[in-house]
């Protein structure tokens, strides 16, 4: 049965306040999805209801959507070849009949890919698909929601952060994590052809969740129309920049091997044409002197141009790296969101009392109040402030200086847990106990499972 959508149609995370604007993304119902997107709010399928654009590509666009069925939050990619299709007013999706032949053969892809992937679906490395759904003339792919952020992002925070490239056996199990997989998927008759740093996503616990495959973007490579680009220079393997070349399994070893030597130098290897060309691959003891020759002579070997060169198959890629890393060990640790200093929120808890202390000058000099009900009248406003976030998403003076206020998965608090804050708030002020853990979280944090957080429209 479907339930009834309540959220903003643009996060699908809160519900639009009386004002008609979401107190989370201050979406007003003016669609931020442009052409060729379909707008915020637009239905798909039997259930589905489209939020904003996850991304896009030159194939397909993905958005966050919300499935009536389950009420929970989802991605949905939809097969879209921007070069030869037009979004209609209806949001049909029209190709031109010159390639509709290969559209038809992508759409194909798309749907083979998505009943493999549903056969895989404990596997803990490959995103897993629920549905695959036909509709506006093009069809539909439904995932699961990853929270967490691509691998590129998680490679350059850490540099960032340490000023130095990720330690050689946590991004060698990396690679032998999306090689797991990939056996998986292999042995179903199914290729990745797209295995890169941004088709890897490191989650919030750390997992490692490889996606985005390329099986309908192949479909494109075979056809005749102006597709441009149907791979990914640099993590491509070089039949794949040819009609007439062949696909196997070695052309994924390519590409993790890719990955891996962008990992260890943040370098994007040079294009496999251009190799062909007589341009030389850096060698990546070169780029990083932590790469000791063996390792980076089995990534040289699996970026061979020549497929008889190449491992011919993960698992032989897989046990050569075994020796440098492990599976049972991922990343070396998870990227928080940056904490929010005690000072700033000692701020805004100051500007709480200041505006319920001008509120209640203004209460005051309308209606003379008793002095005797003056101080229980301040106490149940700043009360009121702090329950303010289950509306606003923060109390004002969170709001003044940018912060808001969630559970401790970065969605929306409850009115349960904001009570129990609100007690114990009382409490870490009466005691004054402002001291916060690692992760930036405070007693009250803590007991009431909330976050105060940087405000940002696209978590």
């Amino acid at each position: 049965m479907t339930k009834p959508f309540r959220l903003c149609e643009h996060c699908l995370r809160g519900e639009m306040g009386s004002d008609g604007i979401c107190p989370l993304c201050r979406f007003d119902g003016v669609p931020r999805n442009e052409a060729p997107l379909l707008p915020e709010g637009t239905a798909v399928g039997s259930h589905y209801v489209l939020g904003r654009q996850e991304g896009q590509g030159g194939f397909s666009i993905c958005y966050r959507a919300w499935d009536g069925m389950t009420d929970e939050i989802v991605a949905i990619k939809e097969l879209f070849p921007a070069e030869v299709a037009e979004r209609l007013s209806d949001g049909k999706v029209d190709v031109d009949p010159r390639h509709r032949s290969d559209f038809d053969a992508a759409v194909d892809s798309l749907s083979h890919e998505a009943e493999v992937l549903r056969k895989l679906s404990e596997e803990p490395a490959i995103v897993k698909v629920r549905d695959v759904f036909q509709d506006n003339d093009t069809v539909y792919l439904c995932m699961e929601y990853l929270r967490g952020r691509s691998y590129d992002k998680y490679l350059q925070d850490q540099y960032a952060k340490n000023q130095a490239h990720l330690d050689v056996q946590a991004a060698v199990n990396v690679a032998l994590t999306i090689l797991g997989a990939l056996e998986a998927v292999h042995t179903c008759g199914l290729l990745h052809l797209d295995v890169k740093p941004a088709n890897i996503r490191v989650l919030d616990d750390a997992r490692i969740v490889l996606l985005d495959f390329g099986s309908a973007r192949d479909a494109f490579r075979l056809g005749n129309g102006p597709y441009g680009n149907t791979f990914t220079p640099g993590f491509a393997a070089l039949e794949q920049y040819s009609v007439t070349g062949s696909v196997t399994p070695a052309t994924d070893v390519y590409g993790v091997a890719a990955t891996l030597y962008y990992s260890l130098s943040l370098t994007v290897p040079i294009r496999a044409d251009e190799r062909e060309n007589g341009v030389a691959l850096t060698p990546l003891s070169e780029l990083n002197p932590a790469v000791v020759t063996a390792l980076d002579f089995i990534i040289q070997k699996a970026m061979a141009l020549d497929l008889g060169n190449r491992y011919s198959s993960v698992s032989g890629l897989k046990k050569a790296l075994e020796p440098f890393g492990t599976t049972d060990r991922g990343l070396p640790r998870r990227l928080e969101r940056p904490a929010v200093p005690v000072t700033w929120r000692i701020v805004a808890g100051l500007l709480d009392i200041v505006m319920a202390m001008l509120f209640l000058a203004a209460v005051t000099e309308a209606w003379v109040l008793p002095p005797e009900q003056i101080i229980v009248t301040g106490v149940l406003l700043w009360l009121v402030t702090q329950l303010l976030p289950l509306v606003t998403g923060g109390t004002p003076g969170m709001l003044a200086i940018g912060l808001r206020l969630t559970n401790q998965s970065g969605g929306a608090i409850t009115l349960r847990a904001l009570l129990l804050r609100t007690v114990m708030l009382i409490a870490t002020i009466i005691t004054l106990r402002f001291r916060s853990d690692s992760k930036g979280l405070l007693m009250h944090d803590r007991v009431s499972g909330s976050r105060v957080a940087l405000h940002r429209s696209d978590d």
